[in-house]
């Protein structure tokens, strides 16, 4: 789970997706749509067939009211977001990248 729907949350929300296709991702943001701001919505519609063309979950327009406190590396969680009109709903934490032990090292230049 992904918390922020700006430039940020949504490029990391779909680089993980392609990057790890059987990992559910979750994307939350307390805006009732993605990049909020001075984004052309054509932009957004865009980006918004990318996230569902990898299967990037979003929950809009509901913040997050409780996270998974102290949680130790690559253990899940449940995070709480708020539901729609205020009501909870919750969204198990998912691992959605592998301990960084485990990720390729960049290669050295030569």
């Amino acid at each position: 789970m992904l918390v922020g729907a700006g430039a940020v949350g949504v490029e990391l929300a779909g680089e993980l997706a392609a990057a790890w296709p059987d990992k559910h991702v979750v994307l939350i943001d307390i805006a009732d749509h993605i990049l909020r701001g001075p984004y052309d919505q054509r932009l957004r519609d865009e980006i918004n067939r990318q996230l569902d063309e990898l299967g990037v979950e979003r929950i809009l327009g509901s913040g997050l009211i409780r996270g998974p406190g102290r949680v130790r590396a690559g253990a899940s969680g449940d995070l709480a977001p708020l539901g729609p009109a205020g009501g909870r709903a919750t969204c198990p934490a998912k691992k959605t990248s592998p301990p960084p032990s485990s990720l390729p090292r960049p290669r050295a230049e030569t």
